[in-house]
């Protein structure tokens, strides 16, 4: 299974190194086989409809930004 983490990452944000923590934790902890990238904000309006193919799941990273996007756009 692939997911995407919708968000601009920094891997010197904690709370971006702890997504990835939780993510991993919980790959290991239910033992399925789950890949996952992170998608940049900016990509978004142009790829919609190629990224909503290519994942069958999402994680909105921490942050407005997005969510105001997503609200008036999706």
């Amino acid at each position: 299974m692939k997911i995407g983490v919708i968000g601009d990452f920094n891997p010197i944000y904690l709370s971006q190194q702890a997504t990835n923590d939780a993510i991993n934790h919980s790959i290991k902890k239910i033992g399925v086989q789950i890949v996952y990238e992170w998608i940049p904000t900016a990509s978004i309006p142009e790829q919609l409809e190629t990224i909503k193919k290519s994942y069958k799941g999402f994680w909105i990273a921490p942050g407005i930004r997005i969510c105001r996007w997503s609200i008036t756009n999706y």
